[in-house]
């Protein structure tokens, strides 16, 4: 008689299950950790694209260390600086909704770019 006996498909399924046991944490934290470096390359185009806002948009910065201003993603949108396709946080699949906080600081003598929540 030809075919597989039911001991020898058990040992098959519990071969199976411990590799997928040891594999699945390592392709999950995997993914994830690609997930959080896209999110932060995100980041990046989000704070190039305000830093060019603001060469267009000097007036509007603060110049002292008590000022702030929040550029909305919205408003890099709006004014051209960043594409509406750019801006999907890859972490959850959803657009981003947050501000680039920029501030001075006169220890540097310099404005400073902070992606955050808008406030």
């Amino acid at each position: 008689m030809k075919g597989f006996s039911l001991v020898e498909m058990v040992a098959v399924i519990i071969v199976l299950s411990v590799i997928s046991l040891i594999t699945f944490p390592i392709i999950n934290s995997s993914i994830k950790k690609s997930k959080e470096v896209a999110y932060e390359k995100q980041v990046d185009i989000i704070l190039a694209s305000a830093k060019k806002w603001s060469v267009e948009n000097v007036d509007l910065l603060p110049v002292n260390d008590t000022g702030k201003v929040y550029v909305s993603i919205d408003d890099l949108v709006n004014g051209g600086f960043i594409k509406n396709d750019e801006i999907i946080n890859p972490i959850n699949n959803m657009k981003m909704d947050g501000c680039v906080l920029i501030k001075f600081t006169s220890t540097y003598n310099q404005h400073t770019y902070e992606y955050t929540t808008c406030s």
